[in-house]
C-alpha cells in the first residue's frame, strides 16, 4: 500500500496495535479509514470526494476553542472492587490540542478563545467588518480519565482521552457537524508485595501529562479526518504538459495538500463537475502542486468527450473550461502520526 490518505467518515476502521499468537490487543485507537491509491484505482469509475466545494478552494479560517474539565481517576483492584477519585483537569492540554491544530496546513487557525468568541457572537448579529475574520468555528470539551486495573502479573494503567466537539457554520450560525472522538494510551507497571511500583511504568506528574497528551493527540487525529472530507483541499489546474499526463495545480504544501495525496481532476461543464482523471500530487513550498495523472475516467459516458478534447489540445483546453483537482481525505502533521504511530501497546497473556 503506497502512502495511504486519510478520509473521514462516520464509520472507522479501528487501528489496532500489533497482534501476535503470544499478545492480546488492546483497541487504542484512532478509528480511521484509509484510502490507497491502489484501492482508489480499483473502482469502476473516479467519483468526486463528498464534501467538497469549489469555494472552498482557499485557506479555511478557523476558531479553536478547547476546554479541558475535570474527569475520574478508577483503579480496580485484584479482588475486583473499584475504586474512583478526581482527575483534575489539566489546562495544559487544552492550550496544547490549541497549538496541533494550529499545524493543519489546510486552515488559518486562531485559538485565542476570547477573542473568537466575540467574533462569533458579532458575526450573528450581522456585523459585516467581521465576517471575513473566520470562516468556522471548532469548539472541543475534553475529559481525561485513568484506569488502572490490578493483574496477575502486572497493573495495567489506560489514559483515556474523550473530546466532544462541534463545528460551526460563523457566517450562518449553524452546527455543520457534531461528534465525539476518543484516544487511548495503555502502560504496563508492576508492583512489589509492598505496594511500591518496582518496574515498568511509573506514574509521575511528567510521565502522566506526556501519556495523556499521547491520547489527547489520537482523538485530535479523528476530529482532522472530520474536517479534512468536511473541508477538502482543493484548486485550479492552471498548466499542463503537452500530453496532458502531468498539470499543475495551484496550491501547494502551505494550502494543505499532501505528499502522494490521490486527487480527482475535474472539468464544470455546463455547471456539472465532471470528473476526468485520478492523479496523484507532488506539492511544492512555493504554493504549487505538479499533479501526475494515475487513471483516466475513460468509463465515464459525460467524462469521454472532454476527455477526447483535453487530449487533443491540454493547454487550449485549459484556457478554454474551467478545470480543478480536490484530494481525497486530508494529510496530517508528520509528527502527528509519529505521536500515533509510536504508541504500540500489547498486553502479555
Amino acid at each position: 500500500m503506497k502512502h495511504p490518505f486519510l478520509l473521514f467518515t462516520a464509520t472507522g476502521i479501528a487501528m489496532l496495535c500489533g497482534c501476535a499468537t503470544q499478545t492480546e490487543t488492546i483497541d487504542l485507537g484512532p478509528k480511521l479509514t484509509t484510502f490507497s491509491e491502489e484501492e482508489l484505482m480499483k473502482r469502476p469509475t473516479i467519483t468526486l470526494p463528498p464534501g467538497y466545494n469549489t469555494d472552498n478552494f482557499r485557506k479555511i479560517r478557523m476558531n479553536v476553542f478547547v476546554q479541558s474539565v475535570d474527569g475520574k481517576e478508577k483503579v480496580i483492584d485484584s479482588d475486583g472492587k473499584i475504586v474512583e477519585r478526581q482527575l483534575a483537569a489539566s489546562q495544559n492540554l487544552g492550550a496544547r490540542l490549541q497549538g496541533a491544530m494550529a499545524e493543519l496546513n489546510r486552515f488559518t487557525v486562531r485559538s485565542d478563545f476570547n477573542r473568537g468568541a466575540a467574533l462569533a457572537e458579532n458575526i450573528r448579529k450581522g456585523e459585516e467588518d467581521v465576517k471575513q475574520d473566520a470562516d468556522i468555528a471548532l469548539s472541543c470539551m475534553i475529559t481525561a480519565t485513568k484506569e488502572k486495573e490490578k493483574r496477575y502479573n502486572d497493573t495495567l494503567v489506560i489514559y483515556e482521552v474523550d473530546v466532544d466537539y462541534s463545528c460551526e457554520d460563523l457566517k450562518t450560525g449553524d452546527v455543520a457537524f457534531s461528534g465525539h472522538a476518543k484516544g487511548r494510551t495503555a502502560r504496563s507497571q508492576f508492583v512489589g508485595i509492598t505496594g511500591r511500583i518496582t518496574g515498568g511504568f511509573m506514574d509521575t506528574p511528567d510521565n502522566e501529562k506526556q501519556a495523556i497528551e499521547q491520547a489527547a493527540l489520537k482523538a485530535l487525529v479523528e476530529i482532522a479526518n472530520r474536517l479534512g472530507n468536511e473541508y477538502p483541499v482543493g484548486g485550479r489546474i492552471t498548466g499542463s504538459t503537452a500530453t496532458g499526463e502531468k498539470l499543475t495545480l495551484d496550491k501547494g504544501e502551505l494550502d494543505g495538500v499532501g505528499a502522494n495525496q490521490m486527487c480527482v481532476v475535474f472539468v464544470n461543464d455546463g455547471g456539472v463537475d465532471i470528473p476526468i482523471a485520478l492523479a496523484a500530487a507532488f506539492p511544492k513550498k512555493t504554493g504549487t502542486s505538479q499533479l501526475e495523472v494515475r487513471r483516466w475516467n475513460d468509463r465515464d459516458k459525460d467524462a469521454k468527450p472532454l476527455l477526447k478534447l483535453f487530449k487533443a489540445n491540454p493547454k487550449g483546453f485549459l484556457n478554454n473550461n474551467k478545470v480543478y483537482a480536490v484530494g481525497y481525505g486530508m494529510p496530517v502533521p508528520p509528527e502527528w502520526k509519529q505521536g500515533v504511530d509510536d504508541d504500540k501497546y500489547r498486553v502479555a497473556k
